[in-house]
């Protein structure tokens, strides 16, 4: 019929509904099931998005979509049964032979990416998935990077090669997606959002099931972990991401990260030992104060583990050689102009005042001032080791910056009770408080200090949940003495609030850039700036006393209103409130 048809006369005909793959990449779809998109590059072709009405999708529901997808993918891997591995403990890592002729490697600069090129197929090419290895271990976000070494997971001879389970490979190319720019656009047409949901998938449905802890994980699996919940860490799914990461902390202590191997191992993988648990153990810290949990690592189990070694030995190109004696268990000073250099005591202090606020929550209050003066005096002993250190890197100034930040805000934890309605109400009833003021004095060297920060790191990308999390913890002292004085606050503290709106919207377009959802762009960060410029404007503009009090009210009902978003009390579990 159509063949007598004159070309001109033809009605271009549109699917009525495209499937869900060429929805996302927004590329043309037959309609067909499965579709001949879907079926040149031998993707599974499915319709159960629901259906909407014409124009453009809302960036509310492309998230939805997409983390729906990533969501279903960590049921399937807590659901999946695992066959039992063989124990680390007496045999060496596995090794995975190379993928068959049959798959073009003609691209592909790295050994290490043969057994998986096959399965990367449709989702990124042999050069693209190079390339963002390269962007991975161009970065440090959490120290992610910094677990297993450049210079042998990129090693291009065979014989110098990390062993790697191909998990590993998926987790660490769905981290690195988050960030990746691709110079040919390829992440960016098939939508990034699109090509971390199935990497993902790919590392989710083969990692060791957290609900299978009998069977025997490898190191690999640990490290995959990190990189799928530091993935959820940032998106919506905040209560899925603490599922992955105790599970990831039951794993580390079946393999006994926390202690020195003396089994035929190498050196290498003694390292990564060490720098995985120590990780853990940093991140566990950073949990408890985000989400208001107890520990999961106790100090006294890392009294016999060593410090990881300095980064530039760790990433540097020779042959790796530890030294021959190092630091081990806890310490408050810094030890090297490295992450866990500048960090790990950082943690450690955190730890204590974590205990401490969970003693006062308690009523114990006759342990609480001692306590409380051991801590300012390891932040002390903290910042002198900082003015002592050489800084003669770009990593160094930089870590210098962030650390100097940690102590302001470990100064205000440190100070009294976490949760700002509480204080809030403590100010009403009773006036400001010394504890307060002590807060909001470092809140604002604080302030400053992102200043500096924003000089080597404009866009907060070493560190962006960590670092987050603290921002948000200077900004309740700030708005509370912001309440209390309104028009009369003063230029510093004013100044300070607005530093940490500019770095709160860095935060928002930096995230919604990685994983396309606004995770810091909230009613808390919206109201907050909406306070300032009420009080700024009326420090600008004489007003009658009838609008000056209707501002002032205005503000009390707004301060209330969004410190109650985020509790710390009893009942309270801070950013997931």
């Amino acid at each position: 019929m159509l063949a007598i048809i004159p070309n001109e006369q033809r009605l271009k005909r549109r699917a009525k509904r495209a499937c869900d793959e060429c929805h996302s990449r927004r590329v043309k779809c037959s309609g067909q099931a499965p579709c001949t998109e879907c079926h040149e590059i031998d993707i599974e072709c499915t319709y159960i998005r629901p259906r909407h009405k014409r124009g453009g999708a809302s960036v509310k529901q492309k998230n939805k979509y997409i983390y729906r997808r990533r969501l279903k993918a960590t049921e399937r891997a807590t659901a999946a049964s695992r066959t039992t591995i063989p124990s680390i403990l007496n045999q060496p890592r596995m090794s995975f032979s190379p993928i068959g002729s049959w798959v073009d490697i003609s691209d592909s600069r790295y050994p290490i990416l043969m057994p998986v090129l096959a399965s990367l197929k449709g989702i990124v090419t042999a050069s693209t998935a190079c390339d963002m290895l390269d962007t991975y271990f161009s970065r440090s976000a959490w120290g992610n990077s910094f677990l297993v070494r450049k210079y042998s997971f990129l090693a291009t001879e065979t014989t110098k090669m990390r062993k790697t389970k191909p998990t590993l490979i998926y987790a660490i190319l769905c981290f690195a997606s988050q960030h990746h720019v691709s110079t040919r656009g390829e992440i960016l047409e098939a939508g990034r959002g699109n090509v971390t949901d199935r990497l993902f998938e790919l590392a989710a449905s083969s990692v060791v099931s957290f609900h299978k802890l009998e069977d025997e994980a490898l190191l690999d699996d640990v490290i995959s972990h990190i990189q799928l919940a530091s993935i959820l860490s940032s998106s919506k799914y905040q209560k899925k991401s603490i599922e992955w990461w105790s599970a990831t902390y039951q794993l580390a202590r079946q393999l006994r990260l926390n202690e020195e191997q003396k089994l035929a191992i190498s050196a290498e993988e003694k390292e990564e030992r060490r720098r995985t648990w120590w990780l853990l153990y940093c991140v566990d810290r950073h949990q408890a104060l985000s989400v208001r949990k107890s520990l999961s690592f106790r100090d006294a189990e890392c009294h016999e583990l060593l410090h990881p070694c300095d980064d530039k030995l760790w990433n540097g190109a020779d042959d790796f050689s530890p030294p021959a004696s190092g630091i081990s268990g806890i310490t408050y000073c810094v030890t090297d102009c490295s992450f866990f250099g500048f960090f790990l005591p950082l943690m450690s202090t955190l730890g204590e005042i974590i205990e401490l606020y969970n003693i006062q929550e308690s009523g114990q209050s006759a342990d609480i001032e001692p306590k409380r003066v051991m801590i300012r005096h390891h932040l002390d002993s903290y910042d002198l080791s900082l003015s002592e250190c050489t800084y003669d890197s770009y990593e160094a100034r930089l870590y210098k910056c962030y650390a100097r930040h940690t102590v302001s805000t470990l100064h205000i934890l440190s100070a009294g009770k976490w949760d700002p309605l509480d204080v809030l109400t403590d100010v009403e009833e009773s006036g400001l408080s010394q504890d307060l003021i002590y807060s909001a004095a470092m809140a604002t060297i604080a302030a400053n200090t992102i200043k500096e920060i924003q000089l080597l790191d404009a866009e907060f990308d070493y560190m962006p949940l960590l670092f987050g999390a603290f921002i948000l913890q200077c900004s309740f002292p700030l708005l509370l003495l912001m309440k209390t004085f309104g028009t009369q606050s003063d230029e510093n503290i004013i100044g300070g609030c607005e530093i940490i709106m500019e770095a709160d919207t860095i935060f928002s377009r930096c995230n919604e850039r990685m994983v396309q959802n606004p995770f810091w762009s909230n009613p808390y960060w919206d109201s907050f700036a909406s306070i300032i410029d009420k009080i700024k404007e009326s420090k600008r503009q004489s007003r009658s006393p009838d609008v000056a009090f209707q501002t002032m009210q205005d503000i009390h009902t707004k301060t209330r209103d969004i410190l109650g978003l985020y509790r710390w009390n009893k009942t309270g579990h801070g950013l997931n409130t």
